[in-house]
């Protein structure tokens, strides 16, 4: 995710996006949508892997309040009611439980 975001156009188009979605054009929603597919992979792994008890609960403490806070901004959640289909269903309902969607 980092290298995605090593241009400064590309990390303001993320923090914009985080926070408002309808700000953005088609184009800059699509890589929005992009980055935003990459982090949720990631996330959706550091889950699966801990509920297989791959990850120490510690680390799952602290990492799994970052995956709260990012998945709570109006894009993350936007991202998700369009394609959380492709979401694991344990993860997708752990996501859903945390932030309403």
């Amino acid at each position: 995710m980092a290298a995605g975001l090593r241009s400064k156009t590309t990390e303001g188009l993320w923090w914009r996006g985080l926070q408002d979605p309808a700000s953005l054009a088609k184009d800059e929603l699509r890589r929005l949508f992009t980055l935003a597919a990459s982090l949720i992979q990631r996330f959706e792994l550091l889950f699966l892997n801990h509920r297989q008890g791959f990850v120490p609960r510690e680390v799952w403490e602290a990492q799994s309040q970052n995956i709260e806070r990012v998945c709570n901004t109006p894009g993350i959640q936007r991202w998700f009611s369009e394609f959380s289909a492709g979401v694991h269903a344990e993860f997708r309902e752990y996501i859903e439980a945390r932030t309403g969607t």
